[in-house]
């Protein structure tokens, strides 16, 4: 059988941990309490943008050529799909039978 690695015998780790939050357990549950409560009014302040922007400084060649681009074309990243059925009658139930599908 191997020798176990410095200090690391078998479960006496777990075993003093185990005792360790039995022992001050109440530490332990207020430090948890206040560990959340302080992550989660941080977390407020995370966001999400798809903004592309904010990774790329205003000198960026190549965000000044995309930009030079986006000015003669188009901003839009939207697509727009227009449905129109082959009759005329949009309000009938059943005026668009492939949609139920």
């Amino acid at each position: 059988m191997s020798k176990p690695m410095d200090g690391w015998s078998g479960d006496g780790w777990s075993v003093a941990y185990g005792q360790f939050i039995v022992k001050w357990r109440w530490m332990v549950i207020l430090l948890s309490v206040l560990a959340a409560v302080g992550l989660g009014t941080g977390g407020r302040n995370l966001a999400f943008t798809s903004d592309y922007r904010v990774f790329f400084s205003d000198q960026n060649p190549q965000l000044q050529a995309y930009d030079r681009l986006q000015n003669v074309y188009s901003r839009t990243d939207n697509i727009l799909f227009v449905l129109k059925p082959a009759e005329a009658r949009f309000s009938h139930p059943n005026g668009w039978p492939w949609c139920k599908k």
